[in-house]
């Protein structure tokens, strides 16, 4: 019996950490995709105080004769989209706020950033089968087996006859009497093999569930690990690359416009490019940073990264 409670005490605690690392992690995607929201409203805001700024310098071209008609109807349409885009993106921002605060109870305007640069992993450097033993969901469904192969001995040992030895000693007037008992059970009726049955049966199960979960939690850090590396890698070529030049594009274009040598049709298309290229970096920055989290969740290193100093108040 102190071999099943043990197991079982064991299977609570990985459970109570399992638990606490998945708390972690949802608190990780849910601030991953706040910065994102964030960052995502603010370029937003930007487009659309250019496509204001665009209609109003229409405006004045149209006054002077230098845009036709039919151009400033697009600069209107241009910057009514802006503003749809802006409403959108600041629902997105409330959204993500909103799941912060049902997390953590806590209101805030800011919270901590994630770091600029997150590190490569090495496929060679990690040992897959070393992580799944210390996943937190891995010793909950071992300990299950342990608790289910402790009990599958003690039926085993139920099974078995107990006898009882008594020892009794006392007086009769001045007669000193003594006695021996002795107790031995009959299962006739019932001889537990039953239990026994059910015990290995559940046994079975539990190694089975454990191998299952086994082949399913490797898989899934496997596929977490190719994510993330190549999310990671496509984000720092962009960096290296695309993000040096973005703006100085966008600038081109309003130089170009207003000097005439860009028709306007072409200025928003190439302007509408720009800005949702900076859009779609942005997510695909906070989809990194989800992978990432779906790596420490599936390797078992939340709580690990959070606090490499062990300090986990």
């Amino acid at each position: 019996r102190t071999a099943v409670a043990d197991s079982e005490r064991e299977g609570a605690n990985a459970e109570l950490q399992s638990k606490r690392q998945g708390l972690a992690t949802d608190l990780l995607r849910a601030l991953a995709d706040w910065h994102t929201a964030k960052t995502v409203a603010r370029l937003s805001e930007r487009q659309m105080a250019l496509m204001s700024r665009f209609d109003s310098v229409a405006e004045r071209r149209r006054k002077a004769g230098d845009l036709a008609e039919v151009e400033l109807h697009l600069a209107h349409l241009a910057a009514a989209d802006a503003a749809f885009e802006q409403a959108h993106a600041s629902e997105d921002l409330i959204r993500a706020r909103q799941a912060l605060i049902a997390l953590t109870g806590v209101n805030r305007q800011d919270w901590p950033a994630f770091p600029v640069q997150l590190p490569a992993i090495d496929p060679q450097q990690v040992d897959v089968d070393q992580l799944l033993h210390e996943l937190p969901s891995m010793r909950v469904a071992l300990a299950r087996v342990a608790a289910a192969r402790a009990a599958v001995q003690l039926s085993v040992r139920e099974k078995k006859p107990d006898p009882t030895v008594g020892f009794r000693i006392g007086k009769e007037d001045s007669d000193t009497l003594t006695g021996v008992t002795f107790s031995m059970p009959l299962f006739v009726r019932n001889t537990f093999s039953a239990e026994v049955d059910v015990a290995n049966a559940e046994l079975i199960q539990a190694e089975q569930e454990a191998a299952q979960h086994w082949q399913q939690a490797r898989a899934d850090l496997i596929a977490a690990m190719e994510i993330y590396q190549n999310a990671r890698l496509t984000w720092v070529t962009w960096k290296l690359t695309g993000a040096p030049r973005l703006n100085q594009r966008t600038d081109l274009l309003d130089q170009l416009w207003e000097a005439g040598e860009l028709n306007t049709t072409d200025y928003l298309v190439q302007l509408k490019q720009a800005l949702d290229t900076a859009v779609h970096a942005i997510e695909h920055r906070g989809r990194m940073w989800r992978a990432w989290v779906d790596w420490l969740a599936t390797s078992g290193q939340v709580e690990q990264w959070l606090f490499p100093a062990g300090d986990q108040q």
